[in-house]
């Protein structure tokens, strides 16, 4: 029933094994940023430990992830391999890739809302986060196991109703505000 499409997203959230990488594509990203950086960081699950110089920011998590660390063009972090066993019905809940993903949509998520969300793709590989099973080919170097886009700019299409609608959002984080900020797709040189 219904397709979504969207444009010039100002976040991208990438993730191989268990590292990941969040790069803002715009200005509109940027502002985001700190509040995303201090989402996981401040992760309920995590204790923390931070350091800070003048041009990065770095955390240890004990609890979610081994590293974190934002500089001004991108985010990087590692999530922590668990030595705990998990029941078969709570293995998805292991740290994972998805552990971050979920941190992000608790962030984002408004009950007033179910359009805003995480949209791209997910690789066959991301069941190696729950199974450690022995992988017979070499991976690319390039390879991805996510590429994921938080857009704000969202083409809603419900075919059944025969109707077309165009969701725009602005945030604001930390006194900074999206809504004068250009949605395009490259930093303003």
């Amino acid at each position: 029933r219904w397709d979504f499409g969207f444009a010039d997203p100002p976040l991208l959230f990438t993730g191989t094994q268990r590292s990941f990488v969040l790069e803002p594509l715009n200005a509109r990203g940027a502002v985001l940023m700190p509040a995303i950086y201090q989402a996981l960081r401040d992760n309920k699950n995590t204790t923390t430990t931070t350091t800070t110089s003048t041009s990065s920011t770095t955390s240890s998590n004990s609890a979610l992830l081994e590293t974190l660390e934002m500089t001004e063009t991108q985010m990087r972090g590692t999530v922590r391999v668990s030595a705990e066993r998990f029941p078969e019905e709570e293995r998805s809940r292991q740290p994972s890739l998805f552990s971050v993903i979920r941190a992000l949509i608790d962030l984002f998520s408004s009950p007033a809302d179910s359009t805003l969300g995480l949209f791209g793709s997910f690789a066959y590989d991301l069941a190696f986060q729950f199974e450690h099973i022995r992988q017979a080919r070499p991976r690319p170097a390039d390879h991805r196991d996510v590429v994921l886009y938080i857009p704000d700019c969202i083409v809603k299409v419900d075919h059944a109703l025969q109707r077309a609608v165009k969701v725009f959002y602005d945030f604001e984080v930390g006194g900074l505000s999206t809504s004068a900020l250009p949605r395009n797709s490259a930093f303003a040189s």
